[in-house]
């Protein structure tokens, strides 16, 4: 392989890994509008909230004129059973995980890296070095 094209799959792969970190495969979506955990009760409350889905702490919904929003559960042990009260559907969810293939990567890229690199400047030192 040509140096050239050497040097150029490096940088390609090397912003591809960067990217993949950085998180540019999770996909792009319009955000939900962030709500403060006051203001989303006091909406629950005045009957404008449709439905939640709770994962962990962090809470999702959609209000009954279609915008969707998001916030945070600071600790409040008591907010199923109001979301229940105020006739408000709520569904829960596990907290995301990472995949597979990403924990395999984030684990190993490291170690790879530097397999990579010590080769490349073994390969780099060895030549004409002989009479």
């Amino acid at each position: 392989m040509n140096t050239r094209y050497r040097k150029l799959f490096m940088a390609i792969a090397f912003g591809l890994w960067i990217w993949f970190l950085i998180g540019g495969f999770s996909g792009t979506r319009t955000a939900p509008s962030e709500l403060e955990y006051s203001t989303f009760i006091t909406e629950v409350q005045q009957g404008r909230v449709q439905e939640v889905l709770i994962r962990g702490q962090a809470i999702s919904g959609l209000m009954k004129d279609g915008t969707r929003f998001q916030t945070h559960n600071p600790g409040d042990n008591g907010l199923v059973g109001d979301l229940l009260e105020y006739n408000v559907r709520v569904a829960s969810k596990a907290p995301d995980q990472p995949g597979l293939l990403m924990q395999i990567l984030v684990s190993w890229m490291p170690m790879l890296l530097l397999i990579g690199v010590w080769i490349w400047f073994m390969r780099r030192n060895t030549g004409g070095g002989g009479a």
